[in-house]
């Protein structure tokens, strides 16, 4: 592949955009060709750490223990006990937190890194076992370890081939691919997930239900569909979600009429006055259940482009959901 030499460099936006691209699509082709180029030996890795009692330590130097620590986490977030572990200071006191029948990850991307290959030793000496993600299966740690993840021999992206950019997002990808199919393999619920996630806005996503949130008995907007509007429009006003639902006498269909059916006939010169809730109510209503995930009712809300959704429970009118209530409760964006 071309290179950019020193003095080819421009200053202007237009050379700017183009090495910011050509950096994209280094990367790009590198992830490619890792993809289409997993040995057998990633299968190997991954009933390695699925069949171990014990926890996954990981490490690196620099940039790569940098991407370690990532890996540790994202191994934490599928149930997977791991903890990353400096090279450099594990013989000063960390390698206390190794036990057994431990599954180590070492990441190297020369696989000639010191502080890490002068770890190995220490590593058996508790008998862990070693997977090496590394660029290719020729180099010492390779040599050490038990299962190799060849990353692939490249160039980094800059112009000099020194910065940690390919290799480092290469690591990364082999570590996401370990999780992801730990993950499947652990067959780990959207609620299992959830209990390890359960602060910030992926916590909330996982975890709140419509029933958490949800406007419930007394405070639901409720009308007769035989009433006359003027009626239900000031239940609307009353109750301030924007809408009044109704449950017809067979509890088999539930109805709702909203601010934005309100505006619609004010543009049709409609006659108020005499109009009953049955000739513009919405029926049947898209409702939502109770126990579905508050997340489901916002996707429920963008596609049918409301703010507002009945919620029932068992065929029962149970409570409404409002598109503010999502807000409220940081689901929303």
């Amino acid at each position: 592949m071309d290179r950019i030499v020193d003095e080819d460099l421009g200053t202007g936006a237009n050379d700017t955009t183009a090495r910011m691209a050509e950096t994209i699509r280094v990367e790009a082709a590198a992830l490619s060709k890792l993809a289409v180029g997993l040995s057998d030996n990633f299968a190997v890795a991954v009933e390695l750490i699925e069949s171990s009692t014990g926890r996954v330590i990981v490490t690196g130097m620099g940039k790569s223990g940098n991407i370690g620590r990532k890996i540790a986490g994202t191994l934490s977030s599928v149930g997977i006990s791991s903890s990353f572990l400096h090279p450099s200071e594990a013989s000063h006191g960390d390698l206390g937190i190794i036990g057994d029948n431990d599954v180590a990850i070492c990441l190297s991307n020369s696989g000639e890194t010191d502080e890490v290959i002068n770890l190995i030793p220490q590593l058996r000496r508790f008998g862990v076992e070693v997977i090496a993600v590394t660029r290719n299966a020729s180099n010492t740690l390779a040599a050490l370890a038990d299962v190799v993840l060849p990353t692939g021999v490249h160039n980094e992206a800059d112009p000099h081939n020194l910065l940690p950019t390919v290799s480092t997002h290469l690591q990364l990808a082999v570590g996401d691919a370990l999780c992801v199919e730990l993950l499947v393999r652990r067959r780990l619920t959207t609620e299992q997930f959830a209990s390890f996630h359960p602060g910030g806005a992926l916590g909330r996503h996982a975890i709140v239900r419509v029933k958490d949130i949800m406007t419930s008995q007394p405070h639901i907007p409720l009308c007769d569909s035989r009433e006359r509007l003027t009626e239900a429009i000031a239940t609307m006003s009353r109750f301030g979600l924007g809408c009044v639902v109704s449950q017809k006498d067979n509890a088999s269909e539930v109805g709702i009429f909203t601010d934005g059916d309100l505006r619609r006939l004010v543009g049709r010169q409609f006659d108020f006055r005499k109009a009953l809730v049955d000739e513009v109510i919405t029926f049947p209503a898209r409702v939502v259940a109770g126990d579905s995930l508050a997340a489901e009712a916002l996707r429920l809300m963008e596609e049918d482009r409301v703010t507002a959704l009945p919620v029932v429970s068992n065929g029962n009118l149970v409570g409404v959901l409002h598109l503010h209530q999502l807000l409220r409760r940081g689901l929303c964006g």
